[in-house]
């Protein structure tokens, strides 16, 4: 279960750097087949590192690290919930900086 959280969250971190630095992301994200995600964009990255930190707490098991991995996990998390609904200006792509509709 760790090694999947893990590798969950290792994609995540990927597509969301890849939605903020990537060549072809404003495609990517405006013309997936089952609706335009642009918000989910806001939240990949801290959802990547939580998953991630959440991954590596459980393959580790026990010890003070794994403790504060998933204390630090679920702090991204929590960051992501809150960045899925509210879109600050600083933290979007520069190809969503002139979209205020969302």
């Amino acid at each position: 279960m760790g090694l999947a959280a893990l590798v969950f969250g290792l994609c995540l971190l990927g597509m969301g750097l890849y939605g903020y630095v990537g060549q072809g992301a404003v495609t990517m994200y405006r013309r997936i087949p089952i609706g335009p995600f642009v918000n989910i964009v806001y939240s990949e990255v801290p959802y990547g590192l939580g998953f991630t930190a959440l991954g590596l707490a459980m393959i580790l098991k026990t010890g003070t690290l794994s403790d504060v991995l998933a204390l630090a996990g679920l702090g991204c998390m929590a960051v992501g919930v809150i960045l899925g609904f509210w879109h600050p200006y600083a933290d979007r792509p520069h190809w969503l900086r002139d979209a205020w509709g969302d």
